[in-house]
């Protein structure tokens, strides 16, 4: 299996080598400005990227430079190879076409934006073929800078504090992860939220934040596969950003079901970055404390090396290593490659992700 295993990994590496090298993401053809205006390695974002997210995908006073002929997609194509170490078991192949649609919407001062994230092609056997992760409007509604704002459809409801775009690992950390019977912060979930934050369009990422919204049953999808129930209980986010750190809390409640925690973020200094996430929940399988820590250091603007370690207690108890390695072998990140170490209980693997962007 080992060799079969390499020549398959080698050959996804190919395929992505041979993209070319003008494919870059959407923002950067539409407003002109190099990756690393907004990131420090990608995805992880500076202060400039927060605050750009933070209002709604624009640049304060800039709406009047976007270049209206520039591709409006952009695209995240993911190969992956890996290694099994506790069952013996290699698999390599393509696993999902993303597609990335965002375009701001302008009323005079204030911002919106239209988000849309389908799964054009995928080989996870739980998701079809063509499925929809995020698809959303938001429309300022009160403050004369657009502070309040109004989202529906299908979101994350873990306002940017933490986005799971962000991540070097392939999984979210567990602590939001695995939320309730039917609820998770770092899910994908269709329903209707409030957004406030004090210094939008203020060009700044620090300030005041709220989320607070009510997630329906069910999923938004193409065709038949949309399946929408009734309301799934509320939620609420909110914390406070300043100088590259942020403190808040979190929590849900609905079913029966509840869950509640802190999250915690710091940057120290331009290439190290450490976050934490501890939860407490209960759902029909009991209660669960959950923690997730993790450090981030950055060399060079192309490579990233990344450590989180998990621990989860109450109906199942586990410590659990994440390691990973990041590294873009193009000057534009129109590439990247992670090797990925986890360890849980009987469950050890080794994985090699490629990432492809246009």
């Amino acid at each position: 299996m080992i060799p079969r295993f390499a020549l398959s990994l080698l050959m996804c590496l190919f395929v992505l080598c041979a993209t070319p090298a003008r494919a870059l993401p959407k923002w950067t053809r539409q407003y002109g400005m190099p990756c690393g205006g907004c990131h420090t390695v990608p995805p992880r974002l500076n202060d400039f990227g927060r605050a750009f997210q933070a209002n709604n995908f624009t640049i304060p006073g800039t709406q009047l430079s976007l270049r209206k002929n520039a591709m409006p997609l952009s695209g995240i194509a993911l190969f992956s190879a890996e290694r099994n170490q506790t069952s013996g078991k290699s698999s390599a192949d393509f696993r999902s076409l993303k597609l990335f649609a965002v375009e701001p919407i302008f009323f005079g001062s204030r911002t919106g934006v239209y988000y849309a994230n389908p799964i054009a092609v995928s080989n996870d056997p739980s998701r079809a073929a063509w499925s929809v992760d995020d698809i959303f409007v938001t429309l300022p509604i009160a403050g004369a800078r657009g502070q309040w704002t109004a989202t529906a459809g299908q979101w994350m409801p873990m306002l940017n504090q933490w986005s799971g775009h962000n991540l070097f690992t392939r999984t979210a950390p567990s602590a939001l992860q695995l939320g309730t019977d039917t609820f998770s912060f770092a899910g994908h979930t269709p329903g209707i939220r409030v957004d406030f934050f004090d210094n939008r369009g203020a060009g700044t990422p620090d300030g005041d934040f709220f989320s607070a919204g009510i997630p329906f049953k069910g999923h938004i999808g193409f065709g038949r596969s949309t399946r929408l129930g009734s309301s799934n209980g509320v939620f609420a986010h909110v914390f406070r950003r300043k100088g590259g750190a942020s403190l808040g809390g979190f929590g849900y409640a609905g079913s029966g079901n509840w869950l509640g925690g802190l999250l915690w973020t710091r940057d120290l200094g331009t290439n190290f970055t450490v976050w934490g996430i501890a939860s407490l929940g209960e759902d029909s399988a009991g209660e669960t404390r959950r923690l997730s820590v993790e450090a981030d250091r950055y060399f060079g603007g192309r490579l990233a090396v990344t450590g989180r370690l998990e621990w989860t207690d109450g109906v199942r108890s586990e410590l659990s290593p994440v390691a990973a390695i990041t590294f873009f072998p193009f000057k534009e990140p129109i590439m990247r490659a992670t090797l990925e170490l986890t360890q849980r209980r009987g469950d050890r693997s080794v994985a090699l992700l490629a990432r492809g962007l246009f």
